[in-house]
């Protein structure tokens, strides 16, 4: 997945080039206020394709258990936009090292793990537009134009998609409750829908 891939029609998408630069972009930039926050954020959005109301609802406790980070990430209903549980694995090494990095450097360890992951400048919790604006912002900052707060979710899903992912993963990775769904990121592809025909008889 070297290439970009382009937009899927909505927010634009990044390939795991382009995300990396980025990611290494926030994560060096110390002169950043809550460069570790923002890093470790959009590290959530794009390595587990959360949505920006569950990005709000975190808790640390959600992710971290005696300093260290779990192993799944039990998104409860309350926690959902559709009010449906799933289950998301923190197995990527470098969702971790910026998840730790985060950890340390904001001092975590000296909140409660009922306190919000993801903190305003008001140290509350962010509101699901506040949280969209963010991301926006964040982009913006690394002079990116026609992302949102949407494009991490979109990448993550097109991206396992077009690596060949089989899509009732795919779907249950997103948390689609219809299969259907999933294969829209198919059919938005266009790279994808080339390489199809490449191999065709």
């Amino acid at each position: 997945m070297a290439r970009p891939i382009g937009t899927t029609g909505k927010a634009k998408i990044m390939d795991d080039s382009q995300l990396k630069t980025f990611l290494k972009r926030l994560s060096n930039d110390t002169s950043a206020r809550h460069q570790s926050r923002n890093t470790a954020l959009i590290a959530c959005s794009y390595l587990l394709g959360l949505r920006s109301i569950e990005l709000c609802n975190l808790d640390i406790g959600d992710i971290f258990e005696n300093g260290e980070i779990k192993h799944v990430l039990k998104l409860t209903s309350l926690k959902t936009k559709y009010g449906k549980h799933r289950d998301v694995y923190l197995s990527n090494k470098m969702l971790r090292k910026h998840l730790m990095c985060f950890f340390e450097n904001d001092d975590l360890y000296l909140c409660t793990e009922a306190d919000p992951l993801f903190r305003s400048q008001k140290n509350s919790r962010f509101s699901p537009n506040s949280m969209q604006q963010l991301v926006k912002r964040i982009h913006g900052y690394c002079g990116h134009t026609g992302y949102s707060s949407h494009s991490g979710r979109r990448s993550l899903i097109t991206n396992l998609v077009h690596a060949g992912i089989d899509i009732h993963s795919v779907s249950k990775i997103a948390g689609h409750s219809n299969i259907s769904t999933t294969q829209i990121y198919v059919q938005d592809n266009p790279h994808m829908l080339s390489d199809i025909l490449k191999h065709a008889f």
